[in-house]
């Protein structure tokens, strides 16, 4: 909304990770309607890493964050709903989080390549997500509010599967 830009990623501080959510304005300069002020909200989600791998904005302005986040011997699927403000939006999953687990912490794949790989929003307000498990890519869909899961296919074999989009129709291309 508004011409604005919004980038995510990692913001690292020593062994931790967390998530990394900057707005921009168009002419690329950090927004200070967001965050604290200075454009950026980091969010420490779990013990040792968090990163950013996708980000939607909802038409309300609202930004959804997903990524993977590692906590001791796991990994989990992570999704966070910002306010246009940047604070987290605490009507989703009541903290403004979801986790989902996937699997045993996996050191042969980038981080970009596991946890919620692709994000996609249907005209309803659900969201769409590639997440991994297991090592395999399932599609899932997730109430607009982030309480419930479907689980829409997971014969989704193509390991190097990362991305959605919705065609006009709001049939899901792969």
């Amino acid at each position: 909304p508004n011409n604005l830009i919004v980038v995510g990623g990692v913001s690292r501080d020593n062994d931790d990770s967390r998530f990394f959510v900057a707005r921009l304005q168009d002419n690329g300069s950090l927004d200070a309607n967001f965050g604290g002020g200075d454009g950026m909200v980091v969010t420490d989600i779990n013990e040792l890493t968090d990163v950013v791998n996708n980000i939607v904005v909802q038409a309300n302005g609202k930004i959804i964050a997903g990524g993977l986040g590692v906590d001791g011997g796991s990994e989990f699927g992570m999704l966070a709903r910002y306010n246009s403000s940047g604070s987290l939006d605490t009507s989703f999953d009541g903290d403004g989080i979801r986790a989902t687990p996937t699997h045993a912490v996996s050191t042969n794949a980038q981080f970009f390549e596991r946890g919620i790989r692709g994000l996609a929003l249907q005209a309803s307000g659900n969201i769409l997500l590639i997440e991994d498990k297991d090592g395999t890519p399932v599609l899932r869909r997730l109430t607009a509010n982030g309480s419930t899961f479907d689980l829409i296919r997971t014969d989704l074999f193509n390991s190097e599967l990362s991305d959605m989009k919705l065609d006009a129709n709001g049939k899901i291309m792969l």
